[in-house]
C-alpha cells in the first residue's frame, strides 16, 4: 500500500494534478485533497514539480489492530522544479532523504493511508524482510 501510494503520488505531481491519479490513490479523501492543493499552489505560482524515488526502505511495520497499522520508511528522493511557461528548471535539482511515518487503516477490505508525516529520525531499527513484505 505504501509503495502504491508513493508511486501514484509521484504520478499525480508529474501530471500536474490529474484527477484520475488522485481518485486511485490508496488514501483518504483528506490526503488526496491536501496533495491536490499543494499541486494547485505550485501551478498558481507557475511551477510544476517532478519527483523521482530512488529508493524506499521500510524501517518498521507496527500492527496496531487488525485494521490499523503504522509503517515507517526511509525514502531517497530527487525533485525537479520547472517553470510552467517554458519547461525550464526553476531551481537546481534537489535530492533528499525523508523519514516518513504512514498511518494505514483498512476500509472496505482495502488498506489506505489516512495520515502521513515527516519525522526527524528513524523511529525503529531496520525491519526484517518478513515484515517489509507485508507492506508490498
Amino acid at each position: 500500500t505504501v509503495r502504491h501510494f508513493v508511486s501514484l503520488t509521484r504520478h499525480l505531481y508529474q501530471s500536474g494534478g490529474d484527477q484520475r491519479f488522485a481518485e486511485r490513490l490508496p488514501a483518504s479523501e483528506r490526503i488526496a485533497s491536501e496533495l491536490l492543493a499543494e499541486i494547485g499552489y505550485l501551478k498558481k505560482n507557475g511551477r510544476t514539480q517532478s519527483y523521482q524515488l530512488a529508493r524506499l526502505d521500510v524501517i518498521d511495520v507496527e500492527r496496531l489492530s487488525s485494521d490499523h497499522s503504522m509503517v515507517r520508511t526511509k525514502e531517497y528522493w530527487m525533485v525537479r522544479t520547472k517553470r510552467v511557461s517554458d519547461g525550464v528548471d526553476a531551481d537546481p535539482m534537489q535530492s533528499f532523504i525523508a523519514h516518513v511515518s504512514y498511518d494505514l487503516s483498512r476500509q472496505d477490505l482495502k488498506w489506505q493511508v489516512t495520515l502521513w508525516d515527516l519525522v526527524d529520525a528513524p523511529l525503529a531499527p531496520e525491519t526484517t524482510q518478513e515484515s517489509a513484505d507485508e507492506v508490498r
